[in-house]
């Protein structure tokens, strides 16, 4: 009698287990795979969904379309295809690229709970990146009961092409983010997911996508937090700027025929790019001489545009998304360029002979203020009395400091107005951060480093799936930033109550007036002023200096 209780329950719990894997969407049904984590904990996983039409033909360069309905059962147990990707060759890179990806812990049919969800929007200038399973492994995060969901966007001129007409409005892979971050909201409840608890978080471009979805009025109600992990719409690579997007567009189209007239016709560039293959826009995309990549463009106005207006006027006047957030950076963006220190040292060097070099491209000077003052005054603020060892560690501090912290700690500091803001600096140093070049005068915590505490990552040459093979403080820095930013996920606020793991710290809330933060390190700490010195001035030199209205900072 027991064995055939044991048999019966058996086979009862491999049916709901089984039935667990089918979820039947509007556009058809799909069948996902069971994975098993680091710490064996099994969830199920969903890969390859369509989230909207394969943007193809006359929906080139097009805003997002609804998915069309299959029949059967759609086999979901595999990455989709990637998007085009400037200066990368990959056998599934299509255009055919609209896919998310959904993990979740295994649920029976007896539990009622909704769990909060996490959705991922990768980094890569724009230009690549991809949702990959082995690029952004949940199983960490799935262990804290969660659900996971990454995505596909648009890249490169597929993403954001812009025409500055209207014709091609630009911003297309902004505008899938927003289909993605829809259909969860629409469909995340069949996957054990809570509607009303959607966070949305990333890293690099992707955390200024993150940013730009905070602009974007009508994702109202779609999700209730959200994560900026080095990149906010007001840093510099975020945002097109002067490099005109309209000639970027003819240029692309001349390096596919060099034989053709457009007459400065936008409607028959459009006609040609859309007669081509995708391929041969891909590889255009590699030699073209206006610029090596498009980038988000404020639109003409339209019912579907994004931006149509000043990202940090947008930011101070409190026309966002008033939704908690947490923002922040690692201790050194840019020391990743330290392997070319041949490089950067002839960068630092130019910089010394012409100082106004280091005036940021952004940066436009009011009526009658001297170029070569400034300049000379953001020498002084690095390289005054530094000595010549140092002196170009002092200058990846300068490039971190234009290129991801500044816009960083002013996101926060606007924010902070009007919302919750937490702001965080990771300076953790570890192997898992899978970057060991050392500058004196630099911090030591480059790009993209946060990432590997966050994500189990698989490739050829790093793997992080093995904990045992990392030091434990390591390891421990690995568990706090889980622990953080799932607390978040879960109750918008990454420390709710007193944590060993944590060592009891609160993390405190941005203020104007007392701007404390949270230290990632070794150990966690708070404190106050991030970069104090160095913003304190910037702030000053944009006030006293820079011509408004501001877009980038």
């Amino acid at each position: 009698m027991c064995v055939i209780f044991l048999i019966c329950s058996f086979l009862i719990s491999q049916k709901v287990f089984a039935a667990d894997l089918l979820v039947d969407l509007p556009y058809g049904q799909i069948e996902g795979r069971v994975l098993t984590s680091p710490a064996n904990v099994d969830f199920r996983a969903f890969q390859g969904i369509p989230y909207a039409a394969a943007p193809v033909g006359n929906l080139r360069f097009q805003p997002p379309e609804p998915p069309e309905k299959w029949n059967g059962t759609r086999k979901t147990v595999k990455d989709g295809n990637i998007c085009y990707s400037i200066k990368r060759d990959s056998d599934d890179e299509n255009e055919d690229c609209l896919f998310v990806n959904v993990f979740t812990p295994v649920l029976t049919n007896t539990d009622d709970t909704k769990l909060a969800v996490m959705v991922w929007i990768y980094g890569g200038a724009y230009r690549t990146g991809s949702s990959k399973y082995s690029n952004f492994g949940p199983d960490y995060l799935i262990e804290k009961d969660v659900v996971v969901v990454t995505l596909n966007y648009r890249l490169g001129p597929f993403g954001f092409l812009a025409t500055e007409d209207g014709l091609i409005s630009g911003n297309a892979g902004l505008k899938d983010q927003a289909a993605a971050i829809q259909w969860v909201h629409d469909h995340i409840e069949l996957f054990g997911g809570d509607p009303e608890k959607v966070t949305i978080f990333g890293q690099s471009a992707g955390g200024s996508s993150v940013g730009y979805q905070l602009l974007y009025k009508k994702n109202e109600g779609l999700f209730r937090g959200a994560i900026l992990q080095s990149g906010s719409p007001l840093s510099l690579f975020s945002y097109m700027g002067d490099i005109s997007a309209r000639a970027y567009a003819f240029d692309l189209a001349k390096q596919i025929d060099a034989t053709l007239d457009f007459q400065n016709d936008t409607r028959l560039l459009l006609d040609f790019l859309l007669s081509v293959k995708g391929k041969q826009i891909d590889i255009a995309s590699t030699l073209t001489t206006v610029t090596s990549r498009p980038l988000p463009v404020i639109e003409v106005p339209n019912d579907r545009a994004i931006i149509t207006k000043e990202s940090y006027e947008l930011l101070e006047a409190g026309e966002f998304l008033k939704v908690p957030i947490i923002v922040g950076t690692t201790s050194e963006e840019d020391i990743v360029a330290a392997t070319d220190l041949d490089q950067m040292e002839e960068s630092r060097a130019a910089c010394e002979k012409d100082h106004t070099k280091l005036i940021p491209k952004d940066f436009k000077l009011k009526d009658g203020v001297n170029k070569s003052d400034v300049g000379t005054t953001i020498y002084n603020l690095y390289f005054d009395g530094v000595s010549d060892e140092n002196k170009l560690g002092y200058y990846f501090q300068y490039k971190s400091h234009d290129e991801y912290t500044r816009p960083m700690i002013k996101h926060a500091d606007l924010a902070s107005q009007y919302t919750d803001v937490y702001f965080y600096i990771f300076s953790h140093d570890g192997p898992m951060g899978n970057f060991n070049i050392t500058v004196p005068g630099a911090e030591y915590v480059g790009h993209s480093e946060d990432t590997k505490y966050i994500w189990k990552v698989t490739s050829s040459d790093y793997e992080n799936g093995d904990l045992s093979m990392f030091p434990e403080g390591d390891v421990l820095a690995h568990k706090r930033i889980i622990e953080l930013w799932t607390n978040f996920a879960k109750y918008l606020n990454p420390t709710p109550e007193p944590s060993e793991l944590l060592q009891n710290i609160r993390w405190p809330k941005v203020s104007s007036d007392n701007y404390q933060y949270l230290d990632i390190g070794d150990n966690l700490s708070v404190q106050k002023d991030p970069k104090g010195k160095y913003y304190k001035a910037w702030t000053k030199y944009y006030d006293d200096w820079a011509k408004r209205p501001f877009t980038t900072y």
